[in-house]
């Protein structure tokens, strides 16, 4: 066989086998977990494996599908329930956009699986990982975020969340500060706010939401901000 290429088919291949060998071991390291439900006696079967380094004691979910058929239930038989596990629900979605984002603005890749893949091509075969970040491909192959996109996304998770994306990324700065890249963040999240224009019927429709004025404070309110 040609060495080039065996060199070639030797490139494509233990890389594929690393992924594989990783996939072997964390399906084998799978455990299972029993989820009752806070409003009845109903339980859910929940797959995952204990995390390892910067996770270790955290349970790392391997399939988020588990979770429909409880989501289901709380939908279809507790409200109350399913609303408090919306919120809960859409707070931790912020927050995981919210590391990806900052990640790609801060390293070029959007988790952590994308710098393992990142480091593993630059050490096979740099100039393919090179290729890889150039046309956008990123962890097992799906798309890139790039960090335009990571600024958007931040932006608008502000529009929607601001104390949320303020008290993240404010601890974020925090711990990176003992590499100089705080400030950096800093910068992004003062340009969010002199950025964000509320408008007021907006605030007033929230403010009425909440319950922190009346139906009569509202409509004169908003008869004033209309004329």
């Amino acid at each position: 066989m040609d060495p080039i290429l065996a060199l070639g088919l030797a490139c494509i291949i233990i890389p594929l086998l690393i992924i594989l060998i990783g996939w072997i071991i964390a399906t084998a390291s799978e455990k299972t977990e029993s989820l009752k439900c806070d409003y009845c006696d109903e339980k859910f079967t929940i797959r995952y494996f204990e995390g390892k380094g910067q996770r270790k004691g955290e349970k790392v979910y391997t399939h988020p599908k588990d979770f429909l058929a409880y989501e289901e239930h709380l939908e279809s038989n507790h409200p109350e329930g399913w609303k408090k596990y919306r919120e809960i629900k859409e707070k931790v979605t912020t927050l995981n956009l919210l590391e990806s984002a900052v990640m790609t603005i801060t390293t070029g890749a959007s988790s952590k699986a994308e710098v393992f893949e990142d480091a593993m091509w630059g050490i096979v075969d740099p100039m393919y990982g090179l290729y890889r970040k150039s046309i956008g491909i990123g962890a097992l192959g799906l798309r890139r975020m790039t960090p335009e996109e990571a600024r958007e996304t931040i932006k608008n998770l502000y529009s929607q969340h601001p104390e949320i994306v303020n008290e993240y990324l404010e601890s974020v700065a925090r711990n990176l500060d003992k590499f100089g890249l705080g400030e950096q963040i800093r910068l992004l999240l003062k340009s969010f706010k002199e950025e964000r224009i509320e408008d007021p019927l907006k605030i007033l429709k929230l403010r009425y939401a909440k319950g922190e004025i009346s139906k009569e404070e509202y409509e004169e309110m908003k008869k004033t901000l209309e004329t």
